[in-house]
């Protein structure tokens, strides 16, 4: 297996040096994603044939979109997640702090637009505070008042929740808080919150309210599992406070497979055995659920296909040793590598579009070719320094 796939990892390079973005430098969407890959890719060409060279990476392109001003403050799709790659490429000694600092100059609007966004109640990840947030973490450059402050507004959203429990979801449909329900999800929900807290605790930035905060979300997961826990045992949202029985996919995003491995990182953070016993065997469980109609895995990408739930299943491989999950860890990696598609250009992966029930050719991070690379990487090497970006970090 190995060499099948170090060529489809070959093939997806092909392809994402010649991927076109129309000026789409997102990390999730566009070419700050291609980047990340890129590197990781030709860093693993350097340890095993010899054969880096960063003059290949397009990092003065990327810069020079950059520069110019952006109104989304996002971690997907905007300066968050950008500025989360220029200190990535600094810290792996591909830019000068110098070099660093210029391009993130606008971290202060950063904070702003992240507290500005809390007070609104949209704390989702992907779109909004939570992924500035985490950024920050990372980069290390904030001010000293801006972690309290962002603490504050969240500790303030589930006290003003509907029932004084957790913190309601955001409709970016109608741009507010939905008061009734409460997203369970990794990448919308309240499960990132709690990897944010966990990140904060780990790093001692405001610990006691982190710390607080994420036994809170941690107690509210488990007391709002599903009763029938036939498929799944956590539903993608609760409504009016109650359990709502729903079957919920296995992915990243939503479901058993992100909620309780974020679980399992919090029975490790607070010496909690319980929670850590309860997160695994839910993830000895989802072992179990294989088929597209037990999954709705329809694609390889990481945020709802094979892709993340072998990454997933590898992280946990190398932390417990459980041999369920070196073998789920297999299956899916064997799914994503049945998945690959010829092409011209080299090979490529393709997400499944429901909208319009095809197949389309994507290059990006999150949902298509640049993602899937980063967790084959990861399969043959045991190296996770890149998934940071998508909650998954120890």
């Amino acid at each position: 297996m190995k060499e099948r796939t170090e060529t489809i990892l070959n093939g997806i390079y092909t392809a994402a040096c010649t991927a076109a973005f129309e000026e789409d430098i997102s990390l999730y969407g566009g070419l700050s994603g291609i980047v990340l890959f890129r590197f990781a890719y030709l860093n693993y060409l350097a340890n095993t044939a010899n054969k880096y060279n960063t003059d290949t990476l397009p990092v003065q392109e990327l810069a020079e979109y950059a520069i110019a001003p952006t109104s989304d403050p996002a971690f997907a799709t905007g300066r968050a997640g950008i500025s989360w790659l220029f200190t990535h490429l600094y810290r792996n000694d591909l830019l000068s702090q110098e070099d660093r600092d210029l391009l993130c100059a606008d971290d202060a609007e950063l904070e702003t637009a992240a507290l500005q966004l809390l007070q609104r109640g949209n704390y989702d990840f992907i779109h909004g505070a939570i992924g500035i947030g985490y950024y920050f973490l990372y980069a290390g450059g904030y001010s000293e008042a801006f972690f309290p402050s962002f603490l504050h507004l969240l500790n303030g959203l589930i006290v003003t929740s509907t029932d004084k429990a957790m913190i309601p979801a955001f409709s970016p449909r109608e741009n507010r808080p939905s008061p009734n329900v409460v997203n369970l999800g990794l990448s919308h929900g309240i499960s990132s919150i709690l990897k944010f807290c966990l990140q904060c605790c780990k790093q001692q930035v405001c610990p006691s309210e982190a710390g607080q905060l994420a036994q809170n979300i941690a107690g509210y997961l488990v007391t709002h599992m599903n009763v029938d826990r036939t498929h799944n045992y956590f539903p993608n949202k609760i409504l009016d406070g109650r359990q709502t029985g729903e079957f919920s996919r296995l992915a990243w995003c939503y479901g058993d497979a992100g909620i309780a491995y974020t679980l399992f990182r919090c029975g490790l953070m607070f010496d909690h055995r319980q929670l850590s016993e309860l997160a695994l065997s839910i993830l000895e469980h989802t072992t179990t659920r294989r088929s597209e109609d037990l999954t709705q895995v329809k694609d390889a990408g990481l945020c709802h296909g094979s892709a993340g739930l072998a990454h997933i299943y590898n992280k946990l491989w190398h932390a417990t040793q459980k041999t369920a999950f070196r073998e789920a860890g297999d299956f899916w990696i064997k799914k994503t590598l049945d998945l690959a598609v010829a092409t011209d250009g080299g090979i490529i992966y393709r997400k499944f579009n429901a909208g319009i029930d095809r197949f389309e050719d994507c290059p990006s991070l999150l949902e298509g070719a640049a993602g899937i690379g980063l967790a084959l990487l990861s399969h043959l090497t045991g190296d996770f320094d890149w998934d940071y970006c998508i909650l998954l970090n120890d």
